[in-house]
């Protein structure tokens, strides 16, 4: 009850202000006949004031100023007309605003006693809590003085006021907004078949995505996804993975160990593995491209180009180093950079250090060649290519070992619609 009391009385705070800025009607009087000015003391009593005008004002023209509710003077050669001090002989000049220097608002609501005023109103609402009162107050004040504080910010900055904030940007990459089905990035599975899981009613490690890989480590947030007729459940350590969207598909995050990674299925099952959507795997739409062998380069002749110019949407060109894994290569839309191939993204921004590429490794070619580097330690990358462009661009920027050329593979697919 006592703190519902405390917001009533912060509610009704602004009217109580405007109430008892103004004089009584004996004060002023009072003050008129010794020829002086009505004055707020600081203790929030009322009392006479001599002057309240500086040596350029004329203290003959003293009113209250219809705007700001103060008491102020006509500078001199000014006379005043209706309560507004206006320019003899003429139109009034338009004298602009200042800004307020820094802090001066602030210093403007101590030189008008605000404290003192607030203490005077309150202290009926707190007769036995004075730390009540303080606490209040310099609440009231505090928050005040950080509106006061923005203000100032925004006239610094040139701005004309406060701006709402816009409303958030979904991200590009990732469908549906809502999360309510998990979408997904390529499918890591040769001519997208379905690899099956034997039965059995105890842990079982599930077999990694694509072909086996001794010591196996996701290299991106995976999707395992279990088919509707099928009884599967999923383990990482001893955790059971609740199913995600529709009940279908598992998270295993980037980074987990293969072997830390378990099934178990009484009857047998059939699960397709795909990269969850990210930045570096945005969520795909139709296939508009299957694989295809891009051009073979060399450090002599590092660059081809590839004609997009037939899209009128947005698309996902995915390219990956393919035979013998030796390759960074550079994405270029019409010239301008998008994006550099790179390792697997549990390496953080670490990814794109060509000393994680696999020298050694040969992942053979064509689409199998392509989603063993992705699944596996080959650099590879998915870039955003916006409707317009004419022509994509694939630049050798680096090779570990020499060879007579370089090849990689490369698709395009439509950017998932939300």
């Amino acid at each position: 009850m006592q703190y519902f009391s405390t917001l009533l009385v912060f509610a009704f705070l602004p009217f109580a202000l405007s109430a008892s800025s103004t004089p009584p009607e004996g004060i002023s009087e009072f003050c008129k006949q010794k020829n002086e000015v009505p004055h707020l003391k600081d203790d929030g009593t009322w009392g006479c004031a001599s002057s309240i005008c500086t040596s350029g004002q004329d203290q003959s023209t003293l009113h209250k100023d219809s705007k700001t509710g103060n008491w102020t003077c006509c500078p001199k050669g000014q006379k005043l007309d209706h309560g507004s001090c206006t320019q003899p002989g003429g139109k009034d000049p338009i004298v602009p605003t200042p800004k307020p220097g820094p802090g001066s608002c602030g210093l403007h609501l101590k030189d008008a006693k605000l404290e003192s005023l607030l203490r005077a109103l309150l202290v009926q609402c707190f007769p036995h809590e004075h730390a009540s009162l303080d606490a209040f107050i310099q609440y009231y004040i505090t928050v005040l003085h950080g509106g006061i504080d923005l203000i100032e910010v925004i006239y610094k900055n040139g701005c004309d006021g406060p701006t709402v904030d816009p409303a958030p940007v979904h991200p590009w990459w990732k469908c549906p907004a809502d999360n309510s089905t998990p979408c997904k990035w390529l499918p890591l599975e040769n001519n997208k078949l379905r690899k099956s899981l034997a039965a059995t009613s105890d842990h079982k490690v599930l077999p990694n995505p694509n072909l086996p890989v001794p010591n196996y480590k996701y290299p991106f947030d995976t999707l395992v996804t279990k088919f509707p007729d099928d009884d599967l459940d999923i383990y990482v350590k001893d955790q059971k993975l609740q199913a995600q969207g529709s009940g279908t598909s598992y998270l295993i995050p980037a980074g987990t160990s293969g072997d830390d990674v378990y099934y178990k299925s009484p009857k047998g099952a059939q699960v397709q593995f795909y990269g969850a959507c990210s930045e570096d795997t945005p969520c795909i739409g139709d296939e508009v491209v299957t694989w295809q062998g891009g051009k073979p380069l060399t450090p002599t002749a590092p660059d081809v180009e590839i004609d997009v110019s037939d899209y009128d949407y947005d698309v996902v060109f995915t390219l990956a180093d393919t035979i013998v894994t030796t390759e960074q290569y550079v994405v270029l839309a019409d010239g301008k950079k998008v994006g550099t191939t790179h390792g697997r993204l549990s390496l953080g921004d670490d990814k794109y250090n060509t000393k994680h590429i696999a020298k050694t490794t040969d992942v053979g070619g064509g689409a199998p060649g392509a989603l063993k580097s992705i699944a596996n330690d080959g650099f590879w990358g998915s870039f955003r290519i916006p409707k317009d462009t004419k022509k994509v661009s694939v630049h050798l920027d680096y090779e570990a070992a020499v060879w007579p050329n370089y090849i990689f593979e490369y698709r395009i697919d439509k950017l998932c619609q939300c």
